[in-house]
């Protein structure tokens, strides 16, 4: 099973995906990993807030957390 992350703005925009982690822990780590950077990098004055969704193949957009 694979596991992915999406980053994803307002209106549900795509912001950034990566999909075939090994595990949950292993996409949560990389999506959270990404944030900052998309924060440190893009969105440094907090334009606009991003909301990080992973799931796996077989249950897709299992868990969405609102980005701070």
């Amino acid at each position: 099973m694979a596991w992915w992350y999406e980053l994803r703005g307002a209106e549900n925009r795509l912001v950034a995906m990566q999909r075939g982690f090994a595990t949950e822990r292993e996409a949560q780590e990389a999506a959270d990993r990404a944030e900052r950077t998309m924060r440190s990098l893009a969105y440094p004055r907090q334009m606009e807030d991003l909301t990080v969704v992973t799931g796996d193949d077989e249950k897709p957009k299992a868990k969405a957390k609102a980005a701070n």
